[in-house]
């Protein structure tokens, strides 16, 4: 689990998993389906949704909320836009979405059939598979026509075009107001491992990777 949030009124933790679970074996961790996970701390009930990615083997690096129901999330890929240790890749993704945890399906209202089960290590299972088995096999259409969809989620700020983010990884979100967010990167500590070599972190060929505060202004509610 990579991000936990509170909502406003301290009733309920919400956490994300940074990526495709392995479940049941590695092979189902590459893909888009990432998971969800509430508590509610007043009688401690739980439940799960499910959080699509944009593409396959992404992470979920942090949750912070802004309703009830309305959560800010970062999604990103591992790349560098200006090269760093790998090559400079013109498409990096490293964006912020907004969601709606009640407009995803509530795993726990999945009725047990022939075709829904439920295993104590896996958990909900259609037709034997997983959900993230049944996706990479199936598709999430498929999923849909099982009465399954993960929550709604709208763009709110591409990093790339707004600053033309350089580092690897986005971290961390402070929702200042409803109009400003705080975006943090992870630069671990300007280091890399190549080939199991400790090695300096760069951004180009002359950056070394380090700290840094970004403050954007936008509608993050989009009301």
């Amino acid at each position: 689990m990579e991000g936990l949030a509170i909502t406003p009124d301290e009733k309920v933790l919400v956490g994300i998993m940074q990526s495709t679970l392995k479940n049941p074996d590695k092979a189902a961790q590459k893909g888009d389906l990432t998971r969800i996970v509430s508590l509610n701390l007043s009688n401690g009930h739980t439940e799960q949704y499910l959080y699509r990615q944009e593409k396959r083997e992404n992470a979920n690096s942090e949750i912070a909320a802004l309703t009830a129901n309305k959560f800010l999330v970062i999604e990103r890929d591992g790349s560098f836009l200006l090269g760093g240790p790998k090559k400079a890749n013109p498409n990096a993704q490293k964006q912020v979405y907004r969601i709606d945890l009640s407009t995803g399906t509530a795993l726990s209202t999945i009725a047990l059939s022939s075709s829904f089960t439920k295993d104590e290590s896996h958990g909900l299972l259609i037709d034997g598979l997983t959900l993230e088995q049944y996706v990479q096999k199936n598709g999430w259409d498929a999923l849909a026509e099982k009465g399954i969809k993960p929550v709604s989620k709208k763009r709110v700020i591409d990093m790339v075009k707004e600053v033309a983010y350089a580092h690897d990884k986005m971290e961390g979100l402070w929702i200042i107001d409803d109009q400003h967010l705080g975006v943090l990167n992870d630069d671990d500590f300007a280091t890399w491992s190549t080939d199991g070599k400790l090695e300096q972190k760069y951004l180009d060929k002359n950056t070394v990777d380090a700290n840094r505060l970004y403050i954007i202004k936008k509608n993050l509610l989009g009301e």
